[in-house]
């Protein structure tokens, strides 16, 4: 008698691991989630621009669908225009250089400026029909104080070893938004194998950050080299923001460099863009954390997706 259970037993092990034999080989076919392509649009505007403006109109595609290239992502045939306070400022024209695909507008004649007038941007397709943002261009807030001052510790791989400190008075009863960059400039001197002294210059974009506890009135921007701020915490009030960075001076080739001088770009920024620049960040962080939510992009595009964002610019030069 057992030994007929233990036949039993034994082909009933046989049949379940060939039926996950089974299993396993089995190709599953997942249906591709349908997709219906909209208009997406990258336009930015600083105060200072001097140059054309350039803004990036291509469409949205699908999970499994292959993107072309930076190079060639263009939607190609549709009609860009800006608006200033209800009146045509420019029709921009599809920009012909491959290497920079989208719509430009005439040369501008001046800085940009425009500090509280509202624009309108307008894309019509024929395909794609029409998708619009508006925005108010913020009133600059100016730095009272800017001071920098290079920490004892020089080592780029143990922490930051400068500093900003930049104050400002904030507006009252003013939901206002910030953002900070900084570049440096650093004059390389070096002898040649003829005798002959040689002078560079070198222009840096900075990684900005603290080493310290968090500030919760920061956060990053989306390239990492840029600290947004919000008032939320300060609002009507003065506020001195630190900011960290690495030097990058001392290029160690047996040469010599002058002091560095650092170019701060100083902007208040739109609701809009604090909230697409972070949500940029966000979803780069999660693209490879397989434990994080999904991460939406913001956007403020009527009939597509993507972003219209103005800044208002100030340029302080420090030493």
């Amino acid at each position: 008698m057992q030994l007929i259970k233990n036949i039993i037993y034994s082909l009933s092990v046989i049949c379940v691991f060939a039926s996950c034999e089974k299993f396993f080989d089995t190709t599953l076919e997942l249906p591709t989630p349908e997709h219906t392509p909209i208009m997406a649009i990258s336009a930015f505007i600083n105060s200072t621009s001097t140059d054309s403006l350039r803004f990036k109109v291509t469409r949205t595609f699908g999970l499994f669908e292959e993107r072309p290239s930076s190079s060639q992502d263009n939607l190609s045939g549709a009609t860009v225009k800006l608006f200033e306070d209800g009146n045509l400022l420019y029709t921009f024209n599809e920009n012909i250089n491959q290497f920079e695909p989208g719509y430009i507008s005439p040369p501008l004649l001046e800085a940009f400026g425009g500090e509280g007038k509202t624009y309108k941007l307008e894309v019509t397709h024929p395909d794609f029909g029409t998708a619009t943002a508006s925005q108010v261009m913020p009133t600059p807030i100016p730095l009272t104080n800017v001071e920098v001052r290079i920490l004892e510790n020089n080592n780029l791989f143990e922490g930051g070893n400068g500093e900003f400190k930049l104050t400002f008075n904030d507006p009252v009863e003013e939901e206002n938004y910030y953002e900070l960059t900084a570049v440096q400039t650093i004059i390389y001197r070096y002898e040649d194998i003829d005798g002959n002294i040689i002078e560079e210059e070198y222009d840096q974009e900075i990684y900005l950050g603290s080493d310290g506890p968090p500030d919760p009135n920061v956060t990053q921007g989306y390239n990492y080299a840029a600290m947004l701020l919000s008032d939320k915490n300060f609002n009507g009030q003065t506020f001195t923001l630190s900011a960290e960075f690495y030097d990058y001076s001392d290029f160690g080739q047996g040469g010599e460099t002058d002091p560095a001088t650092y170019t701060l770009y100083w902007r208040t920024v739109t609701k809009d863009y604090f909230n697409y620049s972070k949500s940029l960040l966000d979803n780069e962080n999660a693209q490879d954390n397989p434990f994080a939510e999904p991460v939406s992009l913001y956007t403020n595009v009527d009939g597509g997706v993507g972003a219209f964002c103005l800044r208002s610019e100030l340029v302080y030069e420090v030493e």
